[in-house]
């Protein structure tokens, strides 16, 4: 036994032995350790020069020695990039970054290792605005025929610019000055237009970058739908219970179609179905009519019925109380769309605006 202990301390014959341990098996080396690797401490970034909206075309870092550390590796991102590697092996607790960040937010990090293993400790973080910060944000929606953009503030900024493209068009500038974080853009664009927007911000007397794209992949104006007739008893005979149901593209104000009955008419020019109309001899106040080639309602009425909203205020149905009475339907309905002209009938919810007719809506079924 003694020889064995005399073999552990020292060379037995050719073979030398020695011990050690670590904890850690990623170690490769044979050096007791014990504990873990700390954070930095106290990471600062200073810009310079420094000011109230410093430019940051050089930055210095310091932070304090994360324990059993003797290394560092340090990166950068802007808010809109990825993290990237300044230094993938600092020794020391002082870092200088002479890159120019003008007018973005910048966040560095600081990552302790200890040399010669892949240990590594938690990382520490700083964050700086540049200049003018950024609008990082942008959303725009298209409730009704208004593209709406809304933002949040960016830093340093007091106004924005805004400006539109439609491919292949180049971009252009609609709104300067904006001193608050949203902008209405009430252009009507033709149905399917991809509308894209973009926003930057300024100090009034220098800009800062721009946004993001955010874009409407799908420009639609406020139009009717459809129109569908659903027989609700005897076939070719208007019973209580019949319906009409109009779907809108966008939300209506509700308050601008309060009229519940409906016009039809036999003979004449135009003849067909005023939706929703409160003249049998003229239909004059409608949302819009459908004028029909032939003759096949059973005559001319105002038929009254009950009216409910749904689908958010997109969705308008009629529902006949009349019992037998008044004109049948005796074909599926069909025929040219034509927009009503009454002012105040069938608006937008967000902007007051009156339907389109260059769309006409899909048509279908019967009394």
């Amino acid at each position: 036994m003694a020889a064995l202990g005399a073999c552990i301390a020292v060379t037995c014959g050719t073979v030398a032995v020695s011990l050690a341990w670590n904890s850690s098996s990623s170690n490769p080396s044979n050096t007791v350790v014990a504990g873990t690797v700390g954070s930095p401490t106290s990471l600062a970034a200073t810009p310079t020069p420094s000011s109230a909206q410093p430019r940051c075309t050089s930055v210095d870092l310091n932070w304090g020695a994360a324990p059993l550390a003797d290394d560092r590796r340090i990166e950068v991102k802007t808010a809109k990039s990825s993290w990237s590697v300044l230094a993938a092996s600092h020794g020391s607790t002082t870092y200088t970054d002479s890159n120019n960040y003008r007018n973005y937010t910048v966040t560095w990090r600081v990552t302790p290792v200890r040399a010669g293993t892949s240990w590594e400790g938690p990382d520490a973080q700083v964050t700086l605005t540049c200049g003018l910060g950024e609008v990082l944000d942008l959303t725009v929606t298209n409730d009704c025929s208004t593209s709406e953009l809304a933002w949040t503030a960016a830093v340093n900024a007091t106004e924005y610019e805004v400006q539109r493209k439609i491919p292949p068009a180049s971009w252009s500038t609609i709104a300067t000055a904006v001193t608050t974080t949203s902008y209405s853009d009430p252009t009507v664009h033709p149905a399917g237009s991809r509308v894209r927007y973009r926003v930057r911000p300024s100090d009034g007397s220098s800009n800062g970058r721009w946004s993001s794209v955010a874009t409407i992949d799908s420009w639609d104006e406020f139009r009717v739908v459809s129109i569908v007739a659903t027989n609700g008893g005897t076939a070719n005979t208007r019973d209580s219970g019949d319906t009409i149901q109009m779907t809108f593209s966008k939300p209506v104000d509700t308050t601008t179609m309060t009229t519940t009955s409906v016009v039809t008419r036999r003979n004449g020019n135009p003849r067909g179905l005023f939706l929703p109309a409160t003249s049998a001899a003229t239909g004059s106040t409608e949302v819009g009519q459908v004028d029909t080639s032939n003759n096949f309602f059973g005559g001319n009425a105002t038929l009254a019925g009950t009216v409910a909203w749904s689908a958010a205020d997109t969705v308008w149905t009629w529902t006949s109380t009349g019992a037998g009475t008044g004109p049948s339907m005796s074909a599926d309905l069909a025929g040219g769309w034509v927009l009503g002209t009454a002012a105040s009938s069938a608006r937008c919810a967000a902007d007051s605006t009156t339907p389109l007719a260059a769309t006409a809506p899909t048509l279908a079924g019967r009394w």
